[in-house]
Order: C-alpha cells, then sequence, then structure tokens
C-alpha cells in the first residue's frame, strides 16, 4: 500500500501540475479510474490479475499526457517506466505494469496497442468507462476545446464515443456503459441544446476550469437527465449492484 501511495502522488501531481499546463488542477479522473479498475478485477476475479498491477496502471495510465496528447499512451510507457525504476518496482512486475499504460487506449480506429493482459484491459475499460455518456462528452469536450469549436465536436464526438464503447474488452465493463446510451441518444437528438452545452464546455476549458467544476455552469444549459447521469458519473454510481443488471 505504501508503494502504491507514492504511485498515486505522483500520479497525481503530473497530472494537476504539468498536464495540460496545469489545468487540470482538481480533476479526480485518475481517482476514479482506479476505483473502476479496483472494482473490474473484483468482478472478473482476484486470481485473473495482480491488483498492484491494476491499480498502479490506473494511476500511471495518462503519465504520457505531460508530453502533450499525441501518441500519449505510448510515450507514457517510458515515463510511467522511469518512475516505476525510481520507486525500485522489480522488472516483470515494471513491464506488466508498463504495459497497462501503453495499451491504456487503443485510440481511434484502434490503432492503439491492443491489451495482452488481464490487467491491461481492465485498466482500458476502467479509462475508457471515464470517457464516455455525459462524462464523455464532458470530458473530451474539454479536451479538445483548443482545437476544435463546439460545431466541430458536435460533429467529431458521436463517432469518437461509440469508437470508445465497442473498444471496451470486458463483458462487465459493456453491462455498466449500457445504461447512458439513452442519455446520449437525447443529448444529440437536440443539436441547439448540444452546441450550447458544447459552449459551455469549451468556454470553461480555455479559462482553465477544471472538468468537474463545468458542473455548476451546466446547470443553466443542460437537461436535468443529462445532468443526472452526469453527476453519477462523477460520483461512481456506475458501480452501484443495481446498475450491472
Amino acid at each position: 500500500m505504501e508503494l502504491l501511495e507514492k504511485i498515486s502522488k505522483l500520479a497525481i501531481e503530473l497530472d494537476w501540475d504539468v498536464a495540460f499546463a496545469g489545468k487540470s488542477s482538481g480533476n479526480h479522473h485518475l481517482e476514479r479510474v482506479s476505483k473502476i479498475a479496483g472494482h473490474l478485477l473484483s468482478e472478473v476475479g482476484e486470481k485473473c490479475g495482480d491488483r498492484f498491477v491494476v491499480l498502479a496502471g490506473a494511476w500511471l495510465h495518462g503519465v504520457g499526457l505531460i508530453n502533450g496528447n499525441w501518441e500519449h499512451a505510448s510515450r507514457g510507457k517510458t515515463v510511467a517506466g522511469a518512475l516505476l525504476r525510481s520507486l525500485g518496482i522489480e522488472d516483470a512486475t515494471r513491464v506488466r505494469i508498463e504495459h497497462c499504460v501503453e495499451a491504456h487506449d487503443r485510440g481511434m480506429e484502434g490503432k492503439g496497442v491492443e491489451a495482452g493482459t488481464v490487467e491491461a484491459q481492465i485498466v482500458h475499460d476502467a479509462d475508457t468507462l471515464d470517457k464516455i455518456g455525459p462524462l464523455g462528452v464532458l470530458r473530451h469536450s474539454w479536451k479538445m476545446s483548443l482545437e476544435l469549436t463546439p460545431a466541430q465536436l458536435l460533429t467529431h464526438l458521436p463517432k469518437h464515443l461509440d469508437e470508445r464503447k465497442e473498444n471496451l474488452y470486458l463483458d462487465v465493463s459493456r453491462r455498466i456503459a449500457a445504461p447512458y446510451e439513452g442519455a446520449l441518444r437525447d443529448f444529440f437528438a437536440d443539436e441547439k441544446a448540444a452546441l450550447r452545452i458544447l459552449d459551455v464546455i469549451s468556454q470553461c476549458a480555455k479559462d482553465g476550469i477544471p472538468s468537474e467544476d463545468v458542473v455548476k455552469p451546466l446547470r443553466r444549459v443542460a437537461s436535468q437527465q443529462f445532468l443526472k447521469v452526469l453527476k453519477g458519473q462523477l460520483q461512481l454510481k456506475i458501480l452501484e449492484t443495481k446498475q450491472l443488471g
């Protein structure tokens, strides 16, 4: 546990203070991914994967973002490896964690590294489950706001979110993801309302407001259903038994 605490602190420092020029400070994505990963491991069975590898991979999966979003998964493998060596992690364990990092994002059209271990599949799916549904709209729009206008985002998002969902490895992950399809259909069905939401998200990102804090200004433009599902994702209601069916 002591090593995991060190890893989590290092990962949070890099995410908050370095990635996105410090604008992601206060973002709890890594914490949510770690909790989701632990839940997925318990669902598939502890004997199927090493808990330390899963949780370390979950905390470190995004470290490549300190060098920008381009090929951040493959670059992250190198960054994670250096951190793990500095902590004295044995080579066999380090290699498995590095694979979780490099395989956490298949990318558009599945061009990324395939997850070759159960641990890597869990980390990939945990990260993906935090990037679908209304939270996926919020997080990806925030991330891409400097490159795409709200109108361009509205065109880009459906394919991106659908590919995220289709890339899930585990049956339990697909069951968790299922309830958010309705919220996304409603979002894309009303183009004017969707553009108002994306405009608020984009402006907040440019103002350096972390994604979690965008919920408050969204109250002015988003539907109650959109906000309800979004808050449920942020509060990890997806891990409640009733959600799994």
